[in-house]
């Protein structure tokens, strides 16, 4: 018997609003999401009514011969239509739906059954994800033409076999989206990932300049390149659009304070200075606050195609793997610090502190980026960082990222609570060596 793959798109979406085919999640169409689910099969139709969705590459467009008769009337036309002895169809609306699920639904269909339904966990059947064969259509043609348009009670007649989906697929195949509550929840749960992926966008932004202007700020060998700037751009357009209603602090703009509300808080470009010597140790630094503190973060240092994440609750990872902090004691650890360029009275207390750090511990190092710095004490490649004044643009990702490997984030210049609202000095650490550290910068402020 030959399966095809029927992906439904001829509702109304009057719930929506608005074609649910064609909105964003995770940087591409539901459309576009759907359709890769139906690679393995040979026929692949789209059911649509709205001349607005395109078709997508490989599938055939069947409009339905019953209108306004709901999933029925599309079903009705890809059976009459397709090559296939059945169809397997998928909702255009269910972002979760895999190629497993899909495989695992098409092997059921047998000889002698008319239709194939999967049910979930709790017993629920769910038609619109079901097989059907071409023996469906008389009794389809009956009910149409009597008027009668519910799937359910038509399948009441047929010869059906109602299947559960093994353990290893998820129930969220089953998910579908009916209002904007249900899209801007989808939204947000794979926000994680639209971050990741413009992060990575920026990072092609500044690998793509060969020269570019260099300007000089307010204060000591504070520079800004068109490269920030055109990073900046655009995240300012691109981190707004993939959370909706979500405030932008940037480094190269005038900002308003911190409040509770969602706001992203970037660095386009952490280690401008490395940037314009070429000394390839920059970042681009995404953090998301709600309620004044991060919940996510993303630092990406495009040179090394390396991508820092983490979640508040959910750990931290690197290029997709968990990252922890290391277990290095202080005498053996490897220190790294910042010289906060910007504010020239404070060179003698950074550099007084940093020789404090090499007389103790096996070494010190000092990058250019506290992005990066605190990224590497995340993953366990220092022991270490600390650095007098910061902009909170200039940690905000790297405290997440810290504490989620767990790792020590504080402020213990500055009365030692941690704010993102304000410069301030931060120390962080891998938990083994954090008190002697602490006790070195306190001893090296008091003196």
């Amino acid at each position: 018997m030959t399966i095809g793959f029927l992906l439904m798109s001829g509702g109304l979406s009057s719930r929506m609003g608005q074609p649910k085919a064609l909105l964003e999640a995770g940087g591409e169409t539901l459309l576009a999401r759907i359709t890769r689910t139906g690679a393995g099969f040979d026929e692949r139709i789209l059911s649509v009514n709205d001349p607005s969705i395109p078709t997508p590459e490989g599938y055939a467009r069947i409009g339905d011969r019953y209108e306004g008769c709901g999933p029925m009337g599309g079903l009705h036309a890809c059976l009459s239509a397709c090559a296939s002895d059945a169809l397997l169809a998928v909702p255009c609306d269910a972002p979760h739906y895999t190629a497993a699920a899909a495989a695992f639904l098409a092997a059921q269909m047998e000889d002698g059954i008319d239709a194939v339904l999967p049910e979930d966990d709790e017993g629920r059947v769910h038609p619109m994800m079901g097989v059907y064969a071409k023996s469906c259509l008389p009794a389809l043609t009956a009910h149409l033409d009597e008027g009668k348009y519910k799937l359910m009670r038509m399948l009441d007649t047929l010869r059906v076999k109602r299947v559960r989906l093994p353990e290893e697929i998820p129930q969220a195949v089953f998910a579908n989206l009916n209002t904007p509550e249900d899209y801007a929840a989808l939204r947000r749960s794979l926000l994680g990932g639209d971050v990741q992926r413009i992060a990575r966008e920026a990072g092609r932004i500044i690998l793509s300049f060969g020269a570019y202007d260099v300007e000089q700020k307010e204060g000591h060998a504070n520079f800004v390149t068109s490269v920030d700037k055109a990073v900046q751009d655009y995240l300012s357009a691109a981190l707004p659009q993939a959370l909706p209603g979500s405030r932008f602090i940037g480094e190269e703009q005038e900002n308003e304070t911190l409040t509770a509300a969602p706001t992203w808080i970037i660095d386009p470009v952490d280690g401008t200075t490395n940037l314009i010597h070429d000394y390839r140790q920059s970042a681009v630094s995404i953090a998301l606050c709600e309620n004044g503190a991060p919940v996510i973060a993303a630092v990406y240092q495009p040179y090394t195609d390396e991508m820092f994440f983490a979640e508040k609750g959910c750990g931290a990872a690197l290029n997709g793997r968990p990252i922890r902090a290391a277990q290095t004691p202080f005498y053996r650890a490897l220190a790294c610090f910042g010289t906060s360029p910007y504010n020239a009275a404070l060179a003698e207390r950074s550099m007084a502190l940093a020789l404090a750090f090499l007389r103790s511990c096996a070494d010190i190092r000092r990058s250019g980026s506290a992005a990066l710095d605190l990224c590497h004490v995340a993953c366990g490649r220092i022991d270490v960082f600390f650095e007098l004044v910061l902009q909170p643009w200039d940690f905000a990702a790297g405290a997440l990222l810290v504490t989620e490997a767990g790792g020590r984030f504080m402020a213990p210049f500055n009365g030692g609570v941690v704010r993102f609202d304000r410069p301030q000095g931060v120390f962080a650490a891998n938990a083994v060596c954090a008190e002697d550290a602490l006790r070195l910068i306190e001893a090296g402020m008091q003196g």
